[in-house]
């Protein structure tokens, strides 16, 4: 799996002339606002933000469920079995 594209590094630009969109595929048509990160990463700014809040999702979720075993202790900020 590629590592995602940090979308908001790029410049927010106002759609001047006919781009595609490389998160949903539709047109960038004239007057919409997209990134642009140059030819074939051009993107929606609401398909980038959408994108992001999945990102955001995907990385909160833990990797392995949270026991009691591996829970984080309030005091200390760690695993109780650290």
């Amino acid at each position: 799996m590629s590592k995602p594209i940090d979308w908001f590094k790029y410049p927010c630009r106002i759609c001047k002339s006919l781009h595609e969109c490389a998160i949903c595929g539709r047109k960038i048509t004239y007057g919409e606002q997209y990134l642009d990160g140059g030819y074939g990463r051009r993107a929606h700014l609401n398909c980038a933000n959408n994108e992001r809040e999945k990102q955001l999702a995907d990385s909160a979720c833990p990797s392995q469920p949270v026991t009691p075993d591996n829970a984080p202790n309030p005091s200390t900020g760690s695993a109780e079995g650290s």
